[in-house]
């Protein structure tokens, strides 16, 4: 997908980081893969692997993340699968992983999540701190605080 740049943005990037800038449009457009993660805290991570693969899903985690992983085949959207209704998986671009990943949490720490909706963030941080500690999710949109139920 061709993405145009104005001139002058490309000056700035140009300025600011050189040729490197070219990087970036390249990936500008492109797609992000399909990932997801599994949900620790709903049992055993190889069992519920197991049950996904047994629903026809094929798929790898990402390198120096275990339980983040990109799907390679998919016999129905990942969304109406049983590990989906069942809560063993959370569709996510890696995108919105990225804040939960950099933060770290870990069990009994204290975490204020201001721009908590619809949730996906919320959920992952309260994974990585295995249901321990207190996280208070909250967003200034009012009408979005209803996803987080």
């Amino acid at each position: 997908m061709e993405v145009e740049i104005s001139p002058e943005l490309n000056a700035l990037l140009k300025s600011l980081i050189g040729n490197e800038r070219r990087k970036i449009y390249q990936q500008i457009g492109k797609k992000l893969p399909h990932t997801f993660r599994f949900n620790p805290l709903k049992g055993d991570i190889r069992d519920q692997q197991a049950l996904f693969e047994e629903q026809g899903f094929r798929f790898f985690p990402l390198e120096g993340r275990e339980n983040i992983f990109q799907i390679t085949e998919q016999p129905y959207p990942i969304g109406k699968s049983l590990s989906h209704f069942l809560g063993h998986i959370y569709v996510q671009d890696i995108a919105s992983m990225l804040p939960a990943i950099v933060l770290d949490p870990q069990p009994g720490d204290w975490i204020l999540d201001l721009s908590a909706a619809p949730g996906s963030k919320t959920t992952q941080l309260g994974a990585l701190m295995q249901n321990s500690g207190v996280l208070i999710a909250n967003d200034i949109v009012g009408k979005r605080l209803r996803a987080l139920g």
